[in-house]
């Protein structure tokens, strides 16, 4: 597998886990399972910054696209249409 392809996978699980974190969070009760349910969403939101990152390095995009990571699935699918671009260095090998 290739290192976007585990980045993609590791992106939708994260959202995953930013769904579920959402419905605990909206159907608990007690306070500790919604704290709980606020740092699962947290980890579900870091970890699908780290996976945007790795995709958009990847096709040799600037780190910064990470910031997409922010807007859940929808940054995923963009980051993942992005088309690949050569360095300089690349493009002068070939």
């Amino acid at each position: 597998m290739t290192t976007q392809t585990l980045a993609a996978m590791t992106g939708f699980v994260a959202v995953a886990l930013q769904v579920g974190a959402r419905v605990v969070f909206k159907v608990a009760d007690e306070p500790s399972v919604q704290m709980g349910a606020l740092v699962a969403g947290l980890a579900g939101v870091a970890i699908l910054i780290s996976a945007v990152r790795t995709i958009a390095v990847a096709k040799g995009r600037h780190p910064g696209w990470s910031f997409l990571g922010l807007f859940s699935i929808v940054g995923l699918i963009v980051v993942m249409c992005l088309k690949t671009v050569r360095k300089p260095a690349q493009a002068a090998a070939v």
